[in-house]
C-alpha cells in the first residue's frame, strides 16, 4: 500500500520537517532556507526511520502497526537511513558557517536522537520517566529553528521566543501518539496520559497548543499574518485532532494526520 510506505518509511513527517523548517528561514529571511530545509527533512528522516528500525527489532511482543511494518520492510528501511544520511550530511556542510556553536548543538542533539532508543546505562532515554515527549520537542525545535539562528548568528530575543513557543506546540501534537502508546509504553515511563489518563491528556495537549498560539501572537516576526484563513484554518485543524485524540485511533491518524499539521503549519509560514 504506498499510504503505507510514505508515512510508515518517514517521509510524510519529513516533509512536514522540511517545510516548517524552510517556513522559520522565510520568515527570518535566511538566505538559504532551501539547505536548511533538506537538512531537517533528510535528517528528521533519517533519525526517525533508524529510532523506529531499532525500536522494530527489539523483543517486544506487541507493537504498533508502524514498527510491524518496519520489522516486514526491514531492508527498504535501512536504504531509507543511508541515502537521508547521505542528503542530510551534504546539505549540511553546505550549509554550515558557525562551526564551533553548531558542534555543540548537533552534538546535543546527536546524543539525545541516538540514545532515545539505545540504551544508556540502565534503559534509553525514551524510558526515563517523564522525559519522553520532552526529547521530541526539543530536538525538533534544536533541527528546524535554533540550527538556523545560530549558523546564522542570529540572536533576536522576539525570533528566538516566537520558536521556542513552538516547544509547547510539539508536546502538544506528540500526546496524541502517548495516548496510542498508553498500551505498548512500560508503566515506569510516566508519560502524560499514563499519569493524567486520557482525557486529561487531550486536555493538557489542547492547553498547550493554546500557549503555543500565544507565543505565536505576542513574538510573531513581521510578516506572519495571524488573522489570516489558513492559520486560522490550521490552528482549527489541530485542535480538531487534539480533542479527539483516543486510544483506538486509525493506523494513520496520528503517524498521518497529525504529522500533516506540521506541514500544514509550516505552508503557512512559507506562504503569508
Amino acid at each position: 500500500m504506498l499510504a503505507e510506505y510514505i508515512i510508515y518509511s518517514n517521509l510524510w513527517i519529513a516533509f512536514g520537517a522540511g517545510a516548517l523548517s524552510y517556513g522559520f528561514c522565510i520568515l527570518f529571511r535566511y538566505p538559504e532556507a532551501l539547505l536548511y530545509a533538506i537538512f531537517a527533512a533528510a535528517g528528521t528522516c533519517c533519525v526517525y526511520t533508524f529510532q523506529r528500525f531499532v525500536k522494530s527489532r527489539s523483543n517486544v511482543p506487541s507493537q504498533t502497526d508502524q514498527l510491524r511494518w518496519f520489522h516486514e520492510n526491514g531492508t527498504f528501511a535501512l536504504w531509507v537511513i543511508v541515502l537521508s544520511g547521505i542528503a542530510a550530511a551534504v546539505s549540511f556542510f553546505l550549509v554550515l558557517k558557525n562551526w564551533m556553536h553548531i558542534a555543540v548543538l548537533m552534538g546535543i542533539l546527536g546524543f539525545l536522537s541516538v540514545f532515545y532508543v539505545i540504551r544508556i546505562v540502565r534503559k534509553p532515554l525514551r524510558e526515563v520517566a517523564h522525559l519522553k515527549i520532552h526529547l521530541v520537542a526539543l530536538v525538533w525545535i534544536g533541527v528546524c529553528a535554533v540550527f538556523p539562528m545560530l549558523n546564522e548568528w542570529h540572536y533576536d530575543t522576539g525570533n528566538l521566543l516566537f520558536a521556542l513557543g513552538h516547544y509547547f506546540y510539539f508536546v502538544a501534537i506528540t500526546i496524541p501518539f502517548d495516548i496510542r502508546d498508553m498500551v505498548y509504553d512500560k508503566g515506569n515511563m510516566r508519560t502524560i496520559p499514563q499519569v493524567r489518563g486520557e482525557r486529561g491528556a487531550v486536555i493538557i495537549s489542547v492547553v498547550l497548543y493554546l500557549t503555543f498560539l500565544g507565543f505565536t501572537v505576542f513574538f510573531r516576526p513581521e510578516g506572519l499574518h495571524l488573522f489570516s484563513f489558513p492559520f486560522i484554518a490550521v490552528a482549527c485543524y489541530h485542535l480538531l485532532l487534539l480533542i479527539t485524540a483516543r486510544k483506538t485511533q486509525g493506523k494513520f491518524f496520528a503517524a498521518g494526520a497529525i504529522d500533516a499539521g506540521i506541514l500544514f503549519l509550516g505552508l503557512v509560514y512559507i506562504f503569508s
